[in-house]
């Protein structure tokens, strides 16, 4: 096993075992968050409406002692239905990882007892900051490393490197045991030549999003730039067709849909959520767990 700390580990280690109940809490966070609002938003408007003087709280009284009837259950079902309707189309649109029609795959599916992972453990909450999620053609997709430009061919047949890494967001929720396969970054700079920096920026496609990361940060040992999750090709969603994976640090640090890497003097360079409040050292400080060796 791989952790930022063994000693630390050890003191707070009991944490990791919560991250399914981590998991499961911010669902409930969810599905109660879609359920209150409209309850909010109704009983603020009744109380509006029907509670205006001392004299009418008889009223609501009376009303509330009511039992309930045919129409009162039809419409509290379909309000019901409404939300969670709703709570549907909002994930469909930014929690569920649909495939990327244009993504290289292979079309076989993947047994996950085959994989070094054993299948990832979790659902990937999936965060946007602007309605651009680039599309991918093999034919023209680039990534300039310094001033060397990688084509997907050229970038496919670098060495691969497959990894067991774990997925900690700083919004609470983790997916373990995820099998990344890409080619690691120390190796991916000393094929650029790129000489040694003080730090190294990484450039979204989106072309908004970025972030950075210390020489020392960007070439340890298992950070990659990752172009399959779990046998699969990365979907466009997670981030594919290549993605920044920085395990020891929380995922705002791993930039989606890499496509310029550039050396910069700026040590305290601040990426898109930096400049917003979060921390610009995005290590994990609560104990997580962050994967094991092959």
């Amino acid at each position: 096993m791989a952790y930022r700390s063994r000693s630390e580990f050890r003191r707070l280690g009991f944490i990791h075992r919560w991250n399914a109940v981590a998991n499961a809490a911010t669902a409930a966070h969810d599905w109660l968050t879609w359920l209150a609002i409209p309850w909010l938003v109704l009983h603020t408007a009744f109380r509006l409406a029907r509670v205006r003087r001392p004299e009418e709280r008889s009223e609501l009284a009376e009303w509330l002692a009511r039992p309930a009837t045919r129409r009162g259950l039809i419409w509290s079902g379909l309000a019901v239905a409404g939300v969670w309707l709703a709570g549907r189309w909002f994930r469909s649109i930014r929690s569920i990882p649909l495939p990327d029609p244009a993504a290289p795959d292979d079309g076989l599916p993947v047994d996950p007892k085959t994989l070094p992972g054993g299948g990832m453990k979790g659902r990937f909450r999936l965060y946007f900051i602007n309605d651009t999620i680039p599309r991918f053609d093999p034919k023209t997709w680039q990534l300039t490393v310094g001033k060397q430009i990688y084509t997907w061919e050229q970038f496919q047949a670098l060495p691969h490197t497959t990894m067991v890494r774990n997925f900690h967001c700083v919004t609470g929720w983790s997916v373990m045991n995820i099998t990344w396969e890409g080619v690691l970054l120390s190796d991916l700079l000393q094929d650029a030549g790129l000489p040694r920096s003080p730090a190294l920026i990484f450039h979204s496609g989106d072309g908004e999003y970025t972030d950075s990361l210390t020489w020392q940060q960007a070439t340890a040992a298992d950070v990659m730039l990752a172009d399959r999750i779990d046998g699969r090709p990365l979907p466009a969603p997670q981030g594919g067709p290549v993605r920044l994976v920085v395990p020891e640090m929380y995922g705002y640090e791993s930039v989606k849909w890499v496509e310029k890497v550039t050396p910069t003097t700026e040590t305290n360079y601040l990426g898109f959520w930096e400049e917003r409040g979060y921390a610009a050292n995005a290590y994990l400080e609560r104990g997580e767990k962050i994967g094991s060796e092959l």
